[in-house]
Formats: C-alpha cells, structure tokens, sequence
C-alpha cells in the first residue's frame, strides 16, 4: 500500500524538529539565502538545525537563484549545509556541471509555479534537468510559503507529463484539505510550511502532528 512523502517546511526552532520527528515526516525544510522569507536562516543557523535531524529523516535546504554568483553561492551552501535535497526556486533551469560533480549525492528539485497551462511546459523541462519537481501557487512572484491554494488539476496534469520524476505538491495546503489534495493530484509528496503555523514562522506543533497523519492516512495504491 502506498503512502505518500510529507515534508515540514520553514523550520526555524529545535521544538519544531522534535515535532516533526514525533509525527513522522519524512523531509524537513530549511530556508537559506531568502532575505525576503519570515523563515529564512542563517547558514549558522540553519547549520546548527540540520545537524539535529536523525538521519533516517531528510534534510532540505530552501533557496532561490541568486545573481550574479549563483554557482558560487550553491556550492557555499552545499559545502556548509550538507543537505539531503536542494529545493531551488527564481526560474533556474539548470544546475551547473561542476555543482552535479562535486556533489553528486545531493537531489535537486526544481520549482514550477501553477498558475496557467505554461506549468506544463516549464514542468516537462525542468524535469529534464532536476531529480524533482515542486509544485507550487504563484502569488505575485513569491517563491512559496504563501499559504494560498491552487488548481489541483493542474498539478496532476504536469505529475502526469513528467512521470516518472516525482512531484511534490505544496500551496495553500492544511490539515483540512490535504487528504483531497492528495486524492487529486497523486503526488509523490506533500509540501507544508504556512498551513502548520499559529503565525507567520511560527509552528504549530499539534497541526504537524495532524497534518501528517492526516496526509498518511490516504492510499496511493
């Protein structure tokens, strides 16, 4: 019987990754390099986080495409940070070789926003490039963590054009509606960050907990 992946995103606090493991997730999210995010970290911060996550639990660092010292700031990143999985947003459609070289044991996932039907295009193309997909609403250029749904038909179409990369399904989703999001789209895992929150950054342990059961509850099969 399948189940599907959930990931805890926007992580800011020890008490949150405790959480977390307690409820069972499988990725936990970290913000780097977004001055513009309530949950950006800190490298030392953020350091200092990832390094109490058990292993059998995945470690995302967060980030978006900086100009003009993208490859140089990644690799910084990745260096410092030693991720799991990179999730990266800001419309970068490549990952630089010497990036793919030096760390050849990190995922990427790429960011495609739903917006209109040009998700399918920009998704079968990032697919291409990236070990995933995430999926994500477009809110006046904020790259994610907006707390706003959208069409989940959509996102299922691009699960379907880019199978079998995995999608990632994140946007607006709670408690209350992440089993009907599931049920349409599929994905391959659930993304929360603002659904799981009492204020903005600040986590609400019992909807982690209700979350995650909640998405687990669903069968893919």
């Amino acid at each position: 019987m399948s189940r599907v992946r959930v990931k805890i995103c926007g992580i800011r606090e020890e008490e949150d990754i405790l959480a977390a493991v307690g409820a069972e997730a499988d990725y936990l999210g970290f913000v780097v390099g977004v001055p513009s995010s309530p949950r950006n970290l800190s490298v030392k911060t953020a350091h200092r986080l990832m390094e109490r996550v058990p292993d059998r639990i995945k470690k995302v660092a967060v980030t978006v495409k900086a100009q003009p010292d993208f490859e140089e700031g990644l690799s910084f990143l990745l260096s410092e940070l030693a991720p799991d999985i990179v999730q990266l947003h800001g419309h970068e459609s490549s990952i630089p070789v010497s990036i793919r070289q030096n760390f050849a044991e990190v995922e990427f996932i790429g960011a495609v926003s739903i917006r209109d039907e040009s998700c399918l295009s920009e998704g079968l193309a990032l697919s291409k490039v990236f070990d995933g997909i995430h999926a994500d609403s477009y809110v006046n250029d904020l790259s994610g963590g907006t707390g706003k749904t959208h069409d989940w038909k959509l996102s299922a179409r691009v699960r379907d054009l880019i199978d079998p990369t995995p999608l990632t399904l994140a946007g607006g989703l709670s408690p209350d509606n992440v089993a009907e999001a599931i049920r349409v789209v599929r994905p391959f895992a659930v993304d929360v960050s603002t659904g799981v929150e009492r204020s903005l950054g600040v986590k609400d342990h019992d909807k982690i907990f209700e979350f995650v059961k909640r998405a687990k509850e669903v069968s893919l099969s």
